[in-house]
């Protein structure tokens, strides 16, 4: 969302709070439910569990942030593939992390070159990536979760977790081929996009600088509820 938008509307008294909430739906061509609410609100059907609130890293800090909103701290990413086999990272220091941007206007998941092999092998991927795609050809199975169970956890230091199902990175094209928006980027944590917001309920504060999150659901219902006067709060 542009970034001078929300100021606008809140200093024209048209919305309570600078905040944006985004539920981006199945990833099917049809999806109609779709949702961003703007202004204070939030859905409650969408989310699975409890919310959990994490502090954007400085926007004003260019080193860290490039002078952004909506990077946060990552502290560790696993996955964990059928069978049991698991494959981790943690990144910076200690319950601290490294900075990453989360921005629906990225259609990739950018990972580390290690993240990106277990990935790509629990989608059934073998040898070398083919060049010149933006993205990764998958096998059509891999995008039914009764077909795997395999998962990538990301960690947001002592705040919280989500878990995004290796099923829900597989996009299905018109022609009825399958591939999957995921991208090695080096040794380095830089943007994570739709794939994986597309498996959170996420609220972007733009007045405490926080991102809030929790476990998508995947629901036609809606429980429109008020964001907590002086919005969510990051643990300490």
């Amino acid at each position: 969302m542009c970034p001078v938008l929300l100021p606008q509307l809140k200093n024209a008294s048209t919305i309570d709070r600078m905040s944006t909430s985004i539920y981006l739906g199945r990833d099917d061509s049809d999806v109609k439910n779709a949702q961003m609410l703007i202004g204070g609100a939030y859905d409650k059907a969408k989310i699975d569990g409890e919310l959990f609130t994490v502090n954007m890293v400085d926007p004003h800090d260019l080193s860290l942030a490039n002078g952004q909103t909506n990077s946060v701290n990552v502290t560790a990413i696993e996955v964990v593939l059928d069978g049991g086999n698991r494959t981790a990272e943690t990144y910076g220091e200690k319950n601290v992390g490294s900075p990453v941007l989360l921005d629906t206007g990225i259609a990739a998941w950018y990972m580390t070159e290690k993240i990106f092999a277990a990935v790509y092998h629990g989608l059934g991927g073998q040898g070398d990536v083919p060049g010149g795609t933006r993205y990764v050809p998958v096998d059509c199975m891999y995008r039914d979760p009764d077909h795997t169970k395999s998962y990538v956890s990301v960690e947001f230091g002592t705040a919280g977790t989500v878990k995004v199902p290796l099923s829900s990175l597989v996009s299905q094209f018109s022609d009825g081929t399958c591939g999957s928006f995921i991208a090695a980027r080096g040794d380095s944590l830089s943007a994570i996009g739709d794939p994986f917001l597309r498996g959170v309920y996420s609220i972007f504060d733009q007045e405490n600088f926080t991102i809030t999150m929790g476990q998508v659901k995947h629901a036609e219902e809606e429980d429109i509820a008020q964001i907590p006067e002086g919005g969510f709060k990051a643990a300490r």
